[in-house]
């Protein structure tokens, strides 16, 4: 976008000085009158376009300490967050992943923007997939704009065995995905949790994603569907809400 948003500068630089350039041709031709009225808009549309850029500059440096703030609130919710559902899943704190999702604000765009991803352990690491509309359980969290939860241990091991079965018997949990994307992510993670993020008025405006690794080794019953636990991350996902806003 600023790479765009910079040809588009040097774009309307040019195109007012060739403007210019060309009324003093047409002038000296006389071809054109040289009255105050083109000689007060030509010299305002290059104002214009010289200040463009200097205007970009100041609204994004006015921006930016906004956003650092937003960022670093946001970090510390997903940290203390995790503390809590990590107590309630009885899970370590060191596996439990939470990452934060923004819906695009633009209908050019398709795909979930990440906005903070916190996890104290390196592993697993980010899947760097594109998540749309549909695709996956987060994108499943999107198009039904309600919370999803899997569990994914069955799913995990026959990733391991044969990919290509597991991929055909997954269900929404591969929906959208191509088969590299699925043995990308599916043998990663033992639960995933996606939940929505509204502002204020109960718009979507974003998605909690909160993740269990396969490599945590959790037995028995699944551990982020009970209540408290649930309970755990909706209190993260309206605290993000509020930042996102």
């Amino acid at each position: 976008m600023v790479r765009f948003g910079g040809l588009v500068t040097r774009a309307a630089l040019l195109c007012g000085a060739s403007a210019f350039a060309v009324l003093l041709v047409l002038v000296s031709h006389g071809v054109v009158k040289a009255d105050d009225t083109w000689i007060v808009w030509v010299a305002v549309a290059q104002a214009v376009c010289t200040s463009v850029e200097p205007t970009r500059s100041l609204v994004e440096t006015w921006r930016r300490p906004g956003r650092r703030r937003m960022h670093a609130d946001l970090s510390r919710v997903l940290q203390q967050g995790t503390f809590r559902i990590a107590d309630q899943a009885g899970v370590s704190v060191q596996s439990l992943g939470l990452s934060v999702f923004r819906l695009p604000g633009s209908p050019r765009k398709r795909a979930l923007e990440q906005i903070q991803r916190h996890r104290f352990d390196d592993h697993p690491g980010p899947s760097h997939i594109r998540w749309t509309r549909g695709k996956g359980l987060v994108g499943l969290c999107w198009l039904e704009q309600a919370p999803v939860h899997r569990d994914l241990r069955r799913i995990a091991v026959q990733v391991r065995r044969n990919s290509v079965r597991a991929y055909a018997a997954a269900g929404d949990a591969s929906a959208g995905l191509s088969l590299t994307e699925f043995e990308r992510v599916a043998a990663k993670y033992a639960e995933v949790y996606a939940m929505p993020v509204n502002d204020a008025a109960g718009t979507m405006i974003g998605i909690l994603v909160v993740d269990i690794p396969f490599q945590a080794g959790t037995n028995g019953a699944p551990r982020l569907s009970r209540p408290d636990v649930e309970q755990a991350i909706a209190t993260v996902a309206v605290l993000a809400g509020r930042l996102l806003s």
